[in-house]
């Protein structure tokens, strides 16, 4: 079985551009591939991407349709990928299954 195919969550393909918010205060721009509730497919170059298991907080660039900041979302860095790597939202939803 791929990957894909293990996937809980429904992915929506969008091209936003996002903030990652790396523990040593750099914050690296990226765009997004697709996104999903439970995290988001970054394209970013390799020199840029942090190391698999890296803490960082996740925030769309630009405000919401109400006029505020879009909140920084607690993540993880999943995989890296051929053009930019996978984070998964540390955010618990107890309704939620977890990956294994």
């Amino acid at each position: 079985m791929s990957t894909a195919d293990r996937r809980a969550d429904l992915r929506l393909l969008l091209g936003a551009t996002v903030e990652v918010h790396c523990p040593d205060g750099v914050i690296r721009t990226a765009r997004t591939v697709d996104l999903s509730q439970g995290g988001l497919l970054l394209q970013m170059s390799a020199d840029e991407r942090p190391a698999l298991d890296t803490p960082v907080q996740v925030q769309v660039q630009g405000t919401l349709g109400d006029g505020t900041t879009p909140p920084r979302v607690p993540a993880r860095v999943l995989r890296h990928t051929s053009d930019g790597l996978a984070i998964r939202y540390e955010v618990h939803d107890p309704n939620r299954p977890t990956e294994t």
